[in-house]
């Protein structure tokens, strides 16, 4: 399903979905869905940052399974997966670092292709956080907002060792670099 961003514009209008959603800026949903369809199909995706669950829902089209988690309970995503008739998606409100970090790593660490969508707290070491929870889990790490305003993000992406990099848009892709015994 493409076009998700314009088909819940249509549903939901201006006044309930807030257009700061990856998808909505800087052509995200084309570039967003542009990563996806590279290196899909995945056996399981975590996203960190939920939010209205706009980008989950797009996430969903080329994963099995969506494990999702936030700090904040956002009711709006429920009736746009419920809109869009989308089953495959396990939303979790986390309260704590630990929590979320031993869930996302239980779930990543399964057999499949998985990958690790993060657009959460872009500050106080939120993004290089985030990003620890998932290394060595994943070999597919998208990360959302590489862009000045969110200098944290940049530098964790422009800094991390072991990754191959890929940028279009706002949106950082690291490959896991593969070890060939050299």
């Amino acid at each position: 399903m493409d076009n998700i961003a314009n088909i819940l514009k249509e549903e939901y209008g201006h006044e309930t979905i807030n257009y700061n959603s990856c998808v909505y800026m800087n052509n995200g949903e084309d570039v967003l869905i542009s990563f996806l369809k590279k290196y899909a199909p995945f056996h399981r995706a975590v996203e960190i940052g939920t939010y209205q669950g706009v980008s989950t829902s797009i996430i969903a089209q080329y994963s099995d399974r969506v494990f999702t988690y936030d700090i904040i309970d956002l009711e709006l995503k429920e009736k746009i997966w419920s809109s869009l008739d989308i089953k495959n998606i396990d939303y979790f409100l986390v309260e704590s670092e630990d929590e979320k970090k031993k869930h996302i790593r239980e779930i990543l660490s399964g057999d499949g292709v998985t990958i690790a969508f993060i657009d959460g707290e872009h500050f106080h070491g939120f993004p290089q956080s985030d990003f620890e929870i998932v290394d060595g889990y994943t070999d597919y790490i998208l990360i959302h907002d590489y862009n000045k305003t969110f200098p944290e993000v940049v530098e964790l992406c422009d800094n991390v060792k072991g990754y191959k990099k890929e940028i279009q848009g706002d949106f950082c892709m690291l490959i896991k670099e593969k070890d060939n015994g050299i």
